[in-house]
């Protein structure tokens, strides 16, 4: 008796769900290295990297660290820049800059 061969038995789908988990795993590996906004000092040079204040206050991973660049959304506070990844977070930082300004607690040292 012949046997059938396995991709003729499911219809090839074997094939077609290891190309779709390839392209889900290249969408996430091109959506991590794409960043979001960062923070920083005046002295950042460009095409480094800084933390969204905004957004690690909330939470979100998706936009916590970009390269900063010249068109970088930006504000100061207490002497120090900050860099954020949207305007809307910018906004957001200006409004109440002490609530997303990370305090070291007693007896830490600050980053």
């Amino acid at each position: 008796m012949t046997e059938t061969p396995r991709s003729v038995r499911f219809g090839g789908s074997g094939l077609k769900i290891v190309k779709q988990l390839l392209n889900m795993g290249l969408v996430a590996a091109f959506a991590l290295m794409a960043g979001c906004a960062t923070s920083s000092d005046t002295r950042q040079a460009a095409g480094e990297t800084a933390m969204c204040e905004v957004c690690r206050y909330n939470n979100d991973l998706a936009c916590l660290c970009v390269k900063v660049k010249d068109s970088t959304p930006r504000a100061e506070y207490e002497g120090k820049a900050y860099y954020f990844c949207s305007e809307e977070c910018r906004t957001a930082f200006q409004k109440r800059p002490a609530r997303y300004v990370h305090k070291p607690k007693n007896g830490q040292r600050g980053s």
